[in-house]
């Protein structure tokens, strides 16, 4: 960025003490926003997601009634992107209607209106001018996410509650705290890498630079104790795009040098530690381990802020503003024609078979791990797709059975459990195309499709425009690149900051125009339809937040043995989300718990009403059944519980 003028109209651009604060506000709030996001689990289903929603909308009604949202016209890629996404919700709360799980479809919609309500409020206030400060905010964010991640597998007395128990301590290697997915949580450090890579090399001041180039071995260190392999692969397209896309000069060439030197030793010394790998930190050698990794990483991270500050005397981003030595997408097209042009020597020497292998190898649902490492750092070696093969074949059967309106939103589970041909135990179907395509068929799909196009044509156009600022608006790029390529694979989509941290990335690159900025007082027809799209938002999510609290407080009481309490706190959810059959199964349990098995049976029932395909209250109604002597009726629910989830360990002979 220059102080002379815009990137692209070259009008001046206020750089004095307002627009600073307004920066450093701007960067403050949209960092705290993101690790306040990530440290509550990600924002992972309700009750989390409708009070994600509950904030952001509030503020966007609070700003359309103040009259100071918007600051932007909502034009181009950013209004399409809106308007898609919108269409999407709308498409997801309308499946509803065909939906055997509507507790279910709700659910997913109050994470989509988390995600949108982030959408609208960034593309009616980010200007141009706030670009850098919101990219440098959702860096600092997801940076904090990092070091509470990687402080707690270093020094474990710090962060007591973070070591996985039960039947999840077998995932104890694989770090997950905070973000509750440790999938997710590489992904989103690999959306982030990119943005710290230009920080590192492109800010403005000496400050920024060091922070975000001690940045980058924290990074790298959270991915690698997540044992992620696709995190791995989302981190090296991430960075190879953002640099692709942005300038390529001395200055950036040697910081990424430097940058991956520092994370490869980081790196290499918490390899070179296997109880700190298996995340045996509390004492003795894993103690001593995470100590020596602490330090290296210290070193390493002081290292390269103080070497990111000093090569800005390099030829930098300032010299690389002539689009014609730029050309990003030469490049890009150049690298994909190198990897054409690899894959052909490959194939012509040969390597078809061990292709074939190797393909043989990710359809097959386990890992070649051995058993009692299969969560360690051997997986990183393996080939399998871990069940993700067979997932996807499942959801495009799924979806080939209503190929128009799909089963409904969020019922996959409710297909997988009946169909799987696998073990595999799961809720989504680690594809968010995938599923789009089985649970809203065609029409969910290409909106879907639509979306992220919109996106990436936004991207695009910023690229082409972006003068100055190419090195920013390739990171951002490589951001929502990330975002959707991990999206392809995976289930993290669902952990809520991954999507924020994507969409506010887009909006940030994706600015309008100068002349779109200038909208100091929107028309009173356009807050007021901002101001009712966000009062519709609201009415969708309080009922389903405060439902999903009820719940949780029934299960807190239940454990106490205050049944009367827990009976109370999920008739509440009952009453408030009616058709969840959520609520329902636990009033009914509730009851059970407490004896009262005449009450629990008819709120049993009207779970499996609300559910059919669930099989947990047809197993809790056998159960009720069978207590109450009614052994024929008990042994038919039994089976019906069953049919519906015959692979399940709980149906083997002797259980």
């Amino acid at each position: 960025m220059t102080d002379e003028g815009g990137p692209v109209t070259g009008q001046p651009v206020n750089r004095g003490g307002a627009g600073v604060s307004r920066g450093l506000v701007t960067g403050v709030f949209v960092a705290g926003f993101v690790f306040l996001i990530g440290y509550r689990h990600g924002g992972y289903e309700l009750p989390m997601t409708g009070e994600a929603t509950l904030l952001v909308s509030w503020l966007v009604l609070i700003g359309a009634i103040l009259g100071v949202i918007p600051t932007v016209r909502l034009t181009g890629a950013r209004a399409a992107a809106v308007g898609l996404l919108s269409a999407f919700l709308a498409w997801e709360l309308i499946s509803v209607l065909w939906s055997d799980a509507a507790g279910r479809t709700v659910s997913v919609g109050v994470q989509l209106a988390a995600v949108l309500s982030c959408l609208l409020a960034a593309a009616l206030v980010v200007r141009r001018e706030d670009s850098e400060a919101v990219l440098g905010g959702l860096l600092a964010g997801v940076a904090l996410i990092a070091f509470v991640a990687v402080g707690s597998r270093l020094h474990p007395t710090w962060f007591p509650d973070t070591v996985p128990a039960g039947d999840l301590a077998r995932m104890r290697p694989r770090l997950h705290w905070p973000i509750g997915y440790w999938n997710a949580s590489a992904y989103l450090m690999a959306m982030a890498l990119p943005l710290a890579v230009h920080f590192a090399t492109g800010a403005r001041k000496g400050l920024s630079r060091a922070l975000a180039g001690a940045s980058i071995p924290l990074l790298s260190l959270c991915i690698l104790f997540a044992i992620s392999r696709g995190g791995s692969v989302v981190a090296l397209f991430a960075v190879l795009v953002g640099f692709l896309l942005g300038p390529i000069n001395a200055r950036r060439i040697a910081g990424l040098a430097i940058a991956a030197v520092a994370s490869g030793v980081v790196v290499a010394t918490a390899l070179s530690g296997q109880q700190l790998m298996d995340g045996l930190t509390d004492s003795g050698a894993g103690a001593d381990q995470a100590r020596l990794t602490l330090l290296v990483l210290l070193a390493t991270a002081l290292a390269v802020a103080t070497v990111t500050v000093a090569l800005h005397h390099l030829p930098g981003d300032e010299e690389t503003v002539d689009r014609g030595r730029a050309r990003p997408w030469l490049r890009l097209s150049v690298v994909l024609g190198l990897v054409a042009v690899g894959a052909g020597l490959f194939f012509a020497s040969g390597g078809g078979p061990q292709l074939n292998k190797s393909w043989n190898a990710f359809r097959n649902p386990h890992m070649t791990a051995s058993r009692g490492s299969v969560n360690s750092v051997e997986r990183l070696a393996s080939q399998s797709s871990n069940g993700r093969w067979q997932l996807w074949t499942g959801a495009v059967n799924a979806g080939a059975e209503h190929p128009l309106t799909g089963t409904g939103g969020g019922t996959f589970e409710l297909w997988w459990n009946k169909h799987r041909t696998s073990a595999l135990t799961v809720k989504n179907v680690h594809s968010l195309y995938l599923e789009a395509w089985s649970d809203l068929g065609l029409i969910g799909l290409l909106l879907m499709l639509g979306f992220f196009g919109a996106m990436l044509w936004g991207c695009a156009s910023a690229l082409r425009r972006a003068g100055p600022q190419l090195g920013l608006a390739g990171a951002g790029t490589a951001t929502v690149a990330a975002f959707a390529l991990s999206s392809a694979t995976d289930w993290g989509w669902q952990v809520t900051i991954l999507p924020i941290v994507a969409v506010v990335a887009f909006a940030a690159v994706a600015t309008p125009d100068v002349a779109d900025e200038l909208q100091d007082e929107a028309q009173p027809k356009v807050r007021f339809g901002i101001g009712l799209f966000a009062v519709l938002l609201l009415v969708l999510v309080v009922p389903p937040t405060v439902a999903s609290h009820g719940v949780i407080q029934s299960r807190q009481e239940a454990a106490k043995k205050n049944f009367a309490g827990a009976v109370a706190q999920a008739r509440s959810a009952r009453n408030w989300q009616p058709y969840s059959s959520e609520a329902w199964l636990q009033e009914g349990l509730a009851q059970e718990a407490g004896g009262n098995y005449a009450a629990a049976k008819p709120l049993v029932l009207g779970a499996i009403k609300r559910e059919p395909g669930a099989w947990q209250p047809w197993l809790v109604l056998a159960g009720i059944e069978a207590r109450a002597g009614n052994e024929k009726a008990a042994l038919r629910d039994y089976r019906r519980s069953r049919d519906l989830n015959p692979m399940s360990r709980l149906f083997e002979a002797g259980n």
